[in-house]
């Protein structure tokens, strides 16, 4: 694990694609998102004709799959697990492997090895199954790098603006070493985005499929969409007030992580909330439930209610936006 110093310095290097403008103006994503609806309607399109179920979050989980692996490596080298979820699978297994370890790690502060065992902390994920992962990152991450040289800005992927970084800050680094950096970086997004996402997806459409009104509502702002248009697909997406508030409304009420994010005080201590002295070592945490479901900046809290963030004036807005934490916040 690298330390403080290093790891500040290298998320200043990293900040650029992370910015709202860079996303908007994403070539790269542009085409990603056209591909996967296109593949997601045709999905759709076979079900219905054919009277066969779908299980909604194993299919959001690919949409999001995709998608991110797509502004990772570029279109060329994504993934398609829409057509053949197979390889989200494995995704999946590896993730719970890692998440049942990183519980116990998080939430004991002294060592509980026999325990971890009991409860699956320790065990690790299978064999052939972190094979076929490792394959697939090392043969994107090679493509992407034999292709870069030939990248310009609009197909540029994350990839390009990792590898320049690197480039950048060290020019006699390794191959093997950069290699190596930028896959810690993707398998984090890679790894991190599809299931939380996935599940935040799954639950928009299971609270839009009790409320036809807004799914008609919905639905008439992303018809809005097939219009000629000189802005990117996401700076128009980002633009449909509807699709912002329930997707808004649905992070508030379906968070995927709702539960305490630990936190260790420095040796120095610190002053919560201006009245709280903490010493050294202790462990504080928030929960992002309980700040979503405080009624006071969200009257009747336990309602899935997206005409909030619509009717509201805009100062009652910015506040209640304080109050989402469906992500954390601060530096990563």
């Amino acid at each position: 694990m690298i330390g403080n110093d290093e790891h500040k310095k290298r998320r200043r290097m990293l900040s650029h694609p992370y910015a709202n403008s860079y996303i908007l103006n994403s070539g790269t994503l542009d085409s990603i998102l056209s591909r996967v609806s296109h593949h997601l309607r045709e999905g759709i399109a076979v079900s219905a004709s054919t009277g066969t179920s779908v299980d909604v979050y194993q299919q959001a989980k690919c949409c999001m799959l995709d998608v991110a692996s797509g502004f990772l490596f570029g279109s060329e080298n994504a993934t398609d697990t829409l057509r053949d979820p197979s390889f989200e699978n494995d995704l999946t297994n590896l993730a719970k492997a890692t998440t049942k370890n990183l519980h116990v790690r998080t939430s004991l502060d002294w060592p509980m090895t026999h325990f971890a065992g009991l409860v699956g902390g320790n065990i690790p994920p299978d064999p052939t199954t972190r094979g076929r992962w490792q394959t697939w990152i090392t043969r994107v991450i090679t493509n992407s790098y034999k292709s870069h040289p030939t990248k310009s800005f609009s197909t540029a992927s994350l990839y390009d603006h990792f590898y320049d970084c690197f480039k950048a800050a060290d020019p006699d680094m390794g191959l093997n070493d950069m290699a190596s950096f930028i896959a810690v970086e993707c398998d984090d997004h890679l790894s991190a985005s599809h299931i939380g996402l996935g599940i935040l997806l799954s639950y928009t459409m299971y609270e839009l499929s009790r409320e036809p009104d807004w799914q008609r509502m919905l639905r008439k702002e992303l018809l809005t969409l097939a219009e000629p248009s000189d802005q990117s697909l996401a700076h128009r997406l980002a633009n449909l007030p509807v699709l912002d508030a329930v997707v808004t409304e649905t992070m508030r009420t379906r968070a995927p992580c709702p539960g305490p994010f630990p936190r260790i005080v420095p040796d120095s201590g610190c002053q919560l909330v201006g009245k709280y002295d903490l010493p050294g070592g202790t462990v504080v945490s928030s929960s992002a439930w309980a700040l979503h479901f405080n009624p006071i900046p969200f009257p009747s809290p336990d309602e899935w209610r997206p005409g909030r963030w619509l009717d509201a004036d805009e100062h009652t807005v910015t506040e209640m936006r304080k109050w989402v934490w469906t992500f954390g916040s601060g530096a990563r």
